[in-house]
């Protein structure tokens, strides 16, 4: 199947004479539009035309010269009508000649040109008349510095000297228009004076083009000499230059694609150069003629790069040499004064006429000849007779060289017309500009033909392939709609999942939030002791079950992707202290010594995700304690400093438990994973707490390594990179050198472990284990603390009365155990750096312990809550968690007695049920919500505060919190209600 002939690709349709017919067309439209605009303008009551009007020029400048008519002499020169206005070359004596190619220029002169025109009555009457019309200015050309009086008035300066009558800022500006005010103008004689500043031999001083200058109508000047267009395609130049830079860097061996990118640049930079709007940019003209000027002498031979390029695959001597000398060229005119870089120009006119005919002549008209010639001979050969002219029609369509040498003819020609215009028409429409577009559009075009054919010629080389696609897609097509059929089923899974868990979460959060809350209120009551231990137990039974919970929520984030990671500044070894705390309490009842030790050069304040980091210390050392039954758990932290504010901790949970075998190594980190089930029948948990510590840790940056030996015990080893917030360390012990200390303690984990915080504090510490060597310690030295543990603080405190030492006594006590001595000060096991030093700085340390009994810490009596719930226990338990907070309670069961009890009461706070019959909670927090605005505009306040609204729900499932958030919610609580979490929630929105 031949492609280009059945319709996979279509043939390519003549778009190159199509597109420049029409540019062609425009052109003319351009040319004869804009003349019956000119002759319709011409009409004008006031119209003056200047290029008509008496010029006159001299040498100087005298503000008593510029409101008469001057008298021609020898001090004043007369303009013959249409001679361009330039000052060298109007016959005025004395003035300098300047040597071409000298580095200088002539001193700065100042002249005076004046022109005289009459003003007739009916003009001045017609203006005064017609409020709308503004008179104006344009001039085709004026530098190099200036300024414009009109009768004696200053109408425009643009006179930048210094105080030595230097030029600072050139102002040689060409296709300028201003507005005039009307009462400048007077019946009769008007005079307009130029004060003109520059090199007398240069000739951009004056007016350096042949017209047209005229007064009129300032709106028709505006219109008809608005650079919009010409703006437009430097923009087109630009982007077109970009786009072929990108087609280079992606396919280098095309190089046409480079020039080309170029060449369209520095087309677009000249032409701007070019246009009146250069000056709102850069009005400096000292920068834009340099950026004309080189822009202009490299156009030329990267247009002759680009043609060889697109032909030959090479570049030519002659365009290499040439290429040279116009980089010569254009960094020395930037270099030196715009007098040298005008002889520059002259040099590169005359080189420039010997490569236009090299590119243009040869590369372009001679080569399309002699290739269209061979192609006619060659299809006579092969019998196939044909008109030559035939031929060539084809190729100026369908050839790229056709196709730029069709442009590169219109393009001559339009810089062939604005040359007659400046010489002998004065019209001033810069066709050139216009022209080079349409030579600049023919070459984009041809380019793209070019693509055009390249994919026709691909496709018909690969038809059989293109038949072999076909069977593939065929089997493609048959394996996608298998895929599809699967990812329906997937989802259909992922969201059977997802209501399941939403089902699963409120129906086990509901009951415990009653068991959670009941449970806390009997602890608040003064009960039985063993009462009290119940109610405890079931407490911690539910947080048991909670956990459980949590851990499958947790799993079902990562699973969906939506686990965040929120970043903050926290303490170390506060963080330490919590997640110790909680695992301490489970080991109270086990003959399992819990020891941490943290090294003191830890920086005191970091930054990270405090809760996610607690999360995986608790995970790791709760598996911990549930798989040992004797022995020791150990957690090291330290730190490995990677940069200058950034630190990788490293954090190890050891214990001398079970073990892990090594073949259910691989599988340790797996969801749902436990191993020896019959064993660890007793144990509960889901199998997802580890998966879930290294998904966390993993996510921050980090992760988690273990070694086990079965039978002996574990080593998990954690390492997170952490922002540095506070380098100082988090304790400090005064005068730690006089603080000489000697623990004496058989227990060898907590001696050790103590040993290791005095050595990290810089305190002098020695560590016995036995009587002997403590009698020995003793006698060998003094020392300022004695560490002990209460079964041996007997035998010490003899030993210390019999030596005569006044050593402080400290015991080493294990949590949950009841000191035997209430005098002595003790250190309660495990303790970190910071327990350590407040024990010998003399500050009070309290073991982080959760409190039996919830206090709060503030009260707020006149605040008034409303809670929504229709379940009777769960109001009843919300309303008891409020009572110590002093506060004034209402209860309701439904959304509707809610939002009736709001549109009669003022309320603070509002806690609101999610699962609700009739309405739910989201309903009723819209409903109250569009109360509160009906209520705010009757009142007068409207976009007052909004009643904080808290979601109360057993739904835990990942994105409830933004749904709840974007529904007019304030916040969100879950079920069952932690009680730490519930009172930051009435302290942020009561307190």
């Amino acid at each position: 199947m031949k492609r280009g002939s059945s319709g996979i690709i279509p043939k390519t349709i003549p778009v190159i004479p199509i597109v420049y017919t029409a540019a062609i067309l425009l052109l003319v439209f351009q040319v004869f539009g804009q003349q019956r605009e000119r002759r319709g303008q011409q009409q004008s009551p006031y119209y003056v035309n200047l290029m008509r009007a008496e010029a006159f020029v001299r040498s100087g400048f005298d503000r008593e010269d510029i409101n008469r008519t001057p008298v021609p002499g020898r001090e004043w020169k007369r303009f013959p009508e249409g001679q361009p206005l330039r000052i060298a070359g109007s016959g005025l004596e004395d003035l300098p000649k300047r040597p071409a190619l000298t580095l200088r220029g002539n001193p700065v002169r100042e002249f005076t040109l004046l022109f005289a025109f009459t003003m007739e009555s009916r003009s001045i009457a017609y203006l005064n008349e017609h409020g709308e019309s503004v008179p104006g200015m344009y001039l085709s050309s004026v530098g190099d510095n200036w300024e414009i009086f009109l009768n004696g008035r200053l109408i425009r300066s643009e006179m930048h000297l210094d105080e030595r009558g230097r030029i600072r800022s050139g102002r040689t500006w060409h296709s300028v228009f201003f507005p005039l005010e009307k009462t400048f103008f007077v019946p009769g004689i008007n005079i307009l004076s130029f004060r003109i500043a520059g090199d007398p031999a240069y000739s951009g001083t004056g007016f350096y083009y042949a017209g047209p200058y005229y007064i009129d109508d300032y709106s028709g000047i505006r219109n008809r000499h608005s650079d919009d267009l010409l703006t437009a395609l430097c923009g087109i130049y630009f982007f077109v230059g970009l786009y072929h830079f990108m087609l280079f860097l992606s396919q280098r061996k095309e190089t046409y694609n480079l020039y080309y990118s170029v060449f369209s640049v520095l087309l677009g930079c000249y032409s701007l150069t070019r246009s009146s709007a250069v000056f709102s940019l850069i009005p400096d003209t000292n920068i834009t003629v340099r950026i004309l000027y080189g822009s202009m002498f490299l156009l030329l031979p990267l247009m002759g790069a680009f043609i060889e390029s697109l032909e030959n695959k090479t570049i030519s001597a002659a365009t290499g040499v040439f290429g040279l000398f116009c980089c010569i060229l254009g960094v020395t005119q930037a270099i030196f004064p715009l007098q040298y870089a005008e002889d520059v120009l002259l040099l590169w006119q005359l080189s420039s006429l010997v490569y236009i005919v090299y590119v243009f002549g040869y590369l372009l008209v001679f080569t399309f000849c002699r290739k269209g010639y061979l192609r006619w001979k060659e299809k006579r050969r092969a019998g196939r007779p044909g008109s030559l002219l035939k031929e060539y029609g084809w190729g100026i369509a369908e050839t790229s060289l056709g196709n730029i040498t069709i442009g590169a003819v219109i393009a001559f020609l339009a810089g062939f017309y604005d040359l007659l215009d400046a010489i002998m028409i004065h019209l001033a429409y810069n066709m050139a500009s216009y022209g080079m577009f349409v030579f600049f559009a023919g070459i984009a075009f041809s380019l793209s033909r070019r693509y055009n054919r390249l994919f026709v010629q691909i496709g018909e080389n690969n038809a059989v392939l293109e038949l072999s696609n076909a069977v593939l897609e065929t089997a493609v097509h048959e394996r996608t709609r298998e895929l599809e059929e699967q990812t329906a089923i997937a989802e259909s899974a992922s969201r059977a999942k997802s209501d399941f868990l939403a089902r699963m979460s409120h129906e086990i959060r509901t009951p415990m939030n009653a068991i959670t809350g009941m449970s806390e209120l009997i602890l608040r009551e003064t009960i039985n002791p063993r009462v009290r231990e119940y109610a405890g137990g079931v407490k911690q039974s539910s947080a048991s079950l909670l956990h459980i919970v949590n851990d499958i929520l947790d799993f079902s984030k990562i699973d969906s992707g939506k686990m965040e990671i929120i970043p903050g500044e926290y303490r170390l070894t506060s963080l330490i202290d919590d997640a110790a705390a909680m695992i301490r309490v489970r080991l109270m009842e086990k003959p399992v010594f819990f020891v941490i030790t943290v090294d003191n050069a830890l920086p005191r304040s970091l930054a990270g995700d405090e809760s996610r980091i607690r999360q995986i210390l608790i995970n790791l050392l709760t598996n911990a304690a549930k798989y040992t039954q004797e022995g020791h758990i150990t957690l090291s932290v330290g730190g490995e400093k990677t940069e200058q504010d950034t630190v990788t901790l490293v954090m190890e949970i050891s214990d001398t438990g079970i073990g892990i075998k090594a073949e259910n190594m691989d599988r340790l980190f797996m969801d749902f994973t436990q191993f020896d089930a019959r064993k660890n029948r007793g144990l509960e948990g889901t199998g997802l707490g580890l998966s879930i510590a290294r998904s966390l840790c993993r996510a921050m940056g980090g992760d988690i390594t273990a070694e086990s030996v079965y039978g002996t015990g574990s080593r998990f080893t954690v390492r997170l990179p952490q922002k540095i917030r506070d380098a100082a360390p988090a304790a400090v012990v005064e005068n730690r050198e006089a603080k000489g200390t000697l623990v004496y303690e058989t227990r060898e984990v907590y001696g050790l472990s103590l040993q290791y915080a005095l050595h990290g504090l810089g305190v002098p510490c020695t560590f016995v284990s036995s009587r002997e060597a403590f009698l020995g310690a003793l006698s060998r030295g003094s020392f300022a603390f004695v560490f002990t543990a209460p079964f041996l603080f007997s035998q010490v405190k003899q030993a210390l009365r019999d030596r005569g030492a006044c050593t402080e006594v400290i015991l080493i006590n294990r949590f949950g155990k009841t000191v035997p001595y209430p005098g002595l000060p003790a250190l309660t096991m495990p303790a970190g750096p910071v327990s350590v030093a407040n024990i010998l700085n003399h500050v009070e340390d309290v073991p982080g312990k959760e409190p039996d009994v919830f206090t709060a810490d503030f009260t707020v009596p006149d605040a008034r809550v409303l809670i929504v719930d229709d379940l009777a226990t769960n109001l009843r338990i919300t309303k008891a968690l409020l009572d110590p907070y002093k506060l004034r309670i209402d209860v309701c069961l439904s959304g509707a007695e809610a939002v009736r009890l709001v549109r009669k009461n003022r309320y603070d706070l509002i806690l609101m049920d999610h699962m609700m019959p009739d309405m739910d909670g989201v309903e009723t927090t819209r409903a109250i919500r569009a109360l509160e605005k009906e209520l705010q505009e009757r009142e007068g306040r409207a976009g007052g505060r909004q009643i904080p609204i808290v979601a109360l729900t057993a739904n835990a499932i990942p994105g409830m919190k933004e749904t709840f958030l974007r529904n007019g919610f304030s916040d969100y609580l879950s079920k069952p209600i932690e009680i730490g979490k519930f009172n930051e929630i009435v302290e942020k929105w009561l307190r």
